[in-house]
């Protein structure tokens, strides 16, 4: 009985503790209502779509999720951030596109609260030229009528259809609809009909048939001219007619010497292979079964040229591993030896017939490798190509551009958190998580509140975003993520809510730094784990936001921001042990929104005020040091160091938000004073 009676017991406190886990999930929107966040559907708006102007496509959103929750399903199917369909029930509409062009349609959905989570897929309008079609070749007599039909297909209407009998110039017949030309041709001969076809967006295009004309002897068509090289196999795809009875040979002389190379009874279909250059007559003769016979001429022209390098500009190469230097060569044989010269110092390092895309690592420059290649006809061709290597290269993309992102690395991940971007309401809760060993960005559950602008910093293997904000508020939340589980939890808010914060760890507790809020702030604050309380540190002697901060040997450098009314070049140490602060030699280009890191005894600090710039910071001597720019400007970027690499991830630049990632090798850099 009393074994019954705590059973009951457990299972009535077991049941509570789900109704309270259901009860805080069904309110996202209250900040106050638990930990979890329940409310985050998948959202799926479909495959890129192609249609032409004026057509009508559907779309049809999928969504998997509570259902009770959406308050509505939205449209904007040309990506201006306007709303064009708006649904409570149904996530499905109909467009048509009255331009050319490539477009994003976004779905959304909504929940009561008003956050939502949506999808893109891409739109591809094409206005297609018509498609002509005038039928087969045309085999006639002399005096005959020629039927050549006009035809075609369009995306739209065809307009106009014209013919051209001879290729002249000069139109013969034109209609509004298809129909049939009818012609008769005087004398004998091959002609080349052109149609031409207009459709309503005056788009045009041709198509050519061949009207053979004869007295009603046999005739012969030996076929197009070709061009070849020497040792190459052509083939002839001869032919014959005779209305009046049946062609029994066929007679090719392939080098016009007026001896015949190859005979058959059954086709005019032959191949021959040149073996020195110039320009041949391919001589096809037609026998019928009364002995008459009719010739015809295809001119091949035979080369034997050197061969080709395609491109001299290899463009850029990362200099911390060896690359494939790829180069297009043309040639009519095959080549049989590749040589390189990697740094254009006149010695080939490299000889090998199979050396077609060797890998070589560069240090930084700008170089002028050599290539010489040369074919089975002992022919060379030798080019100076250029190589640029560079500290940089390009990583894969986010699914998402932002900025206002807050990049961590927990056990050699990559995560990117938050941020904001294009459209109304653009702030976002959004994760990623990038592998360097998988090598792709992979989604990761999202965070409580849409925000940008957090501060964020890792402790015992756990990332801890603070002090977000969106358009409308500064928010002094704090919210926790365990990479190892995928799930977030709320901490203790800070005292002060603020936006464009920065944090760091260090001696085991968070911090937050600076700020804004209707001004710079420069408010610190100490987070205690333990106690789940912030404490008020000594200020920063410079009130900012927008700055960056690192952790080398438990002192945090607080670097840049904006201050005073613009971007700063203020560097500031905080010893968390004494609570007092230092001043260090500026930075030497004023930067605001900027990224930083530690490796190697040096500070990093990269981009801000959407520029490229590097300057790096050697501690041991209080001394300034320019490193190689990224390839992209940045502005509200973020980044992290895995082993040796740096990645910079996300931000703003002067063309828009990115979603890209560059990846620096600080060790194959070269800084200068």
């Amino acid at each position: 009985m009393a074994r019954t009676l705590v059973l009951c017991v457990l299972i009535a406190l077991v049941g509570a503790w789900i109704a309270g886990c259901e009860t805080r999930l069904d309110n996202p929107a209250d900040p106050e209502a638990g930990d979890y966040i329940g409310f985050r559907p998948w959202v799926d708006s479909g495959d890129e779509r192609r249609a032409t102007i004026d057509d009508t496509l559907s779309f049809a959103g999928h969504f998997h999720g509570p259902q009770d929750k959406v308050e509505r399903f939205t449209w904007d199917l040309d990506g201006d951030g306007g709303v064009d369909y708006e649904s409570a029930t149904y996530p499905e509409c109909r467009w048509a596109y009255a331009e050319t062009g490539i477009y994003r349609a976004v779905f959304s959905v909504w929940d009561r609260a008003g956050f939502s989570r949506r999808d893109t897929a891409t739109v591809v309008v094409t206005n297609d030229p018509p498609l002509p079609d005038g039928g087969p070749d045309w085999f006639g007599f002399v005096g005959r009528d020629v039927r050549l039909p006009a035809g075609g297909t369009d995306d739209g209407r065809i307009v106009e259809y014209r013919w051209d009998y001879e290729a002249d110039g000069a139109i013969d017949w034109t209609h509004a609809a298809p129909g049939t030309a009818v012609t008769v041709f005087e004398d004998p001969g091959r002609y080349t009909a052109v149609l031409e076809v207009v459709d309503d967006d005056n788009n045009s295009a041709r198509d050519s048939v061949s009207v053979w004309i004869s007295l009603g002897f046999p005739l012969a068509m030996a076929g197009p001219d070709v061009a070849v090289s020497i040792r190459d196999t052509v083939f002839f795809s001869g032919s014959g007619i005779d209305t009046n009875g049946t062609v029994v040979q066929y007679e090719w002389d392939f080098d016009g010497d007026g001896l015949a190379d190859r005979t058959s009874g059954v086709s005019g279909a032959a191949a021959w292979v040149y073996g020195a250059t110039g320009i041949r007559d391919a001589v096809l003769t037609v026998t019928d079964d009364e002995g008459y016979a009719d010739r015809d001429t295809a001119r091949v022209t035979v080369t034997d040229e050197s061969p080709v390098i395609d491109a001299v500009d290899l463009g850029k190469v990362w200099c911390a591993e060896a690359e494939t230097l790829s180069v297009p060569v043309v040639d009519d044989g095959r080549i049989v030896l590749y040589e390189w010269d990697f740094d254009g110092d006149g010695v080939f390092d490299l000889v090998s017939a199979d050396a077609a895309r060797p890998a070589h690592r560069y240090s930084l420059g700008d170089y002028r490798p050599v290539l010489r290649v040369t074919d089975d006809d002992g022919h060379t061709t030798t080019a100076t190509l250029r190589v640029e290597a560079l500290p940089w290269k390009a990583g894969p993309s986010m699914s998402i551009p932002r900025a206002g992102v807050g990049v961590e690395a927990v056990d050699d991940v990559l995560y990117a958190l938050a941020g904001y971007s294009y459209g109304t309401g653009s702030y976002m809760a959004a994760a990623e998580a990038f592998d360097p060993e998988i090598g792709v960005w992979e989604r990761r559950r999202p965070m409580s509140l849409a925000q940008f602008g957090l501060a964020t910093t890792v402790l015992d293997g756990r990332i801890y975003g603070v002090a977000g904000c969106t358009r409308e508020e500064n928010r002094g939340a704090v919210e926790e993520y365990w990479p190892i589980y995928d799930l977030w939890s709320r901490k203790a808010s800070v005292h002060v809510r603020r936006c464009w914060p920065v944090a760091a760890t260090a001696l085991g507790r968070i911090y937050v730094f600076g700020g804004t809020d209707d001004g710079e702030m420069d408010s610190v604050e100490a987070l205690l784990l333990r106690e789940r309380v912030w404490e008020a540190r000594a200020p920063m002697p410079t009130a900012r936001h927008g700055m960056a901060a690192v952790v080398v040997d438990e002192l945090v450098y607080v670097i840049g921001g904006t201050g005073g009314g613009g971007p700063l070049g203020t560097v500031e140490v905080y010893d968390p042990v004494a609570d007092v602060w230092q001043t260090k030699r500026p930075m030497p280009t004023p930067r605001t929104s900027l990224a930083a890191v530690e490796w190697n005894g040096k500070i990093y600090a990269i981009g801000g005020s959407y520029t490229s710039t590097v300057e790096v910071y050697d501690i041991a001597t209080n001394t300034w040091y320019t490193g190689t720019p990224m390839q992209q400007d940045r502005y509200g970027h973020g980044a992290a160091i895995i082993g040796d690499r740096i990645y910079v991830v996300g931000g703003e630049s002067l063309s828009g938000y990115l979603a890209d990632m560059e990846i620096y090798a600080p060790a194959f850099d070269v800084l200068q004073p």
